[in-house]
Parts: structure tokens; sequence; C-alpha cells
């Protein structure tokens, strides 16, 4: 077996899921090492992360080879796993998550500059999001609801490379 360069194997791995419908990491690292190369499946799913690659209706696509979503498309750390948002009082709204998760979506929340939030606090599958009265809670809660239609309008997206 070859010990190919990272960027062969990449140009490898893009080849196999244009190529073929491949929905599992396993059969990658198969169909690699069919081609000679010398794989793991942590490499692979390290490549499939760094390529962009994600499952859509069970298939490994690149995220940009999708069709347009109605929405904008959520982050991909966000994708599948947001599972309600409710607002508790004028500068608290309370957004659940799949455990595990909520340290993820609440640094997207904080990057997007949202006008109005003024900070997150995650736990593991909750995070209390302040925000600065009426205006700042509906703009969080149109940007949530936006990721969820958009996610939901892109048939069987999943988040990661799993």
């Amino acid at each position: 077996m070859k010990h190919a360069d990272k960027s062969e194997r990449q140009a490898a791995i893009l080849a196999i899921v244009r190529s073929a419908a491949v929905g599992r990491q396993g059969e990658i690292v198969a169909r690699l090492r069919a081609r000679g190369f010398d794989v793991t499946q942590a490499s692979v799913s390290r490549d499939l992360r760094e390529l962009g690659l994600v499952k859509a209706a069970g298939r490994y696509v690149r995220l940009t080879d999708l069709p347009p979503a109605r929405g904008p498309l959520p982050p991909p750390g966000v994708i599948g796993v947001l599972r309600g948002a409710e607002p508790v009082g004028p500068h608290l709204v309370v957004v659940r998550t799949s455990p595990g998760h909520a340290s993820t979506v609440a640094i997207e929340l904080d990057q997007q500059g949202l006008s109005g939030l003024a900070g997150t606090i995650a736990g593991d599958d909750t995070i209390f999001v302040a925000v600065r009265g009426p205006a700042g809670r509906r703009r969080l809660l149109d940007l949530l609801r936006g990721w969820s239609e958009a996610a939901a309008a892109t048939p069987a997206i999943r988040g990661g490379a799993r």
C-alpha cells in the first residue's frame, strides 16, 4: 500500500464520492484501500471535514453541491442539533440542542454579530441567550427559525462528516 500525501488522498476521496453514492466512512476507507491507499477511518473522517463533505439523502456530498435552501444555510455545527427556543422574559431566550451540542451552537450564535444579542451561557444541551430587549429577542428567534427551516428544506442534511 502506498502512503500518499494528503492532497492525493483527498483528491481520491472527492473522486469516490462524486462517482458513487457512498453513505458510510467505512465504504470510503475500503475504496481507498482498493486504490492502494493506506488509510484509517480517523484520517478519512478528518479529510471529510476538511473537504466540506456532509451527508445528504444518505450519501456524502460537498455542502456547496447541494441545492440552495429557502433561507440562510446554518453553520455546519448547527445542522440537525437545534431542538427549540423559548423566550422566558424580555431579555432571555432558552435554546435547546441535542445533548453535547450547546457549546457549539452558542459559539455560532456569538459569532453571528447579531444586533441585540448580549451573550450566551451554554450547558450540555441548553443555552441561555441574553438579549437587549424585544427587538434583539425577535432577531434571535428569526435567525434560529431561519436555520431550522433551511436545514429542513435541504433534504437529509446531517451535521458533521460521520
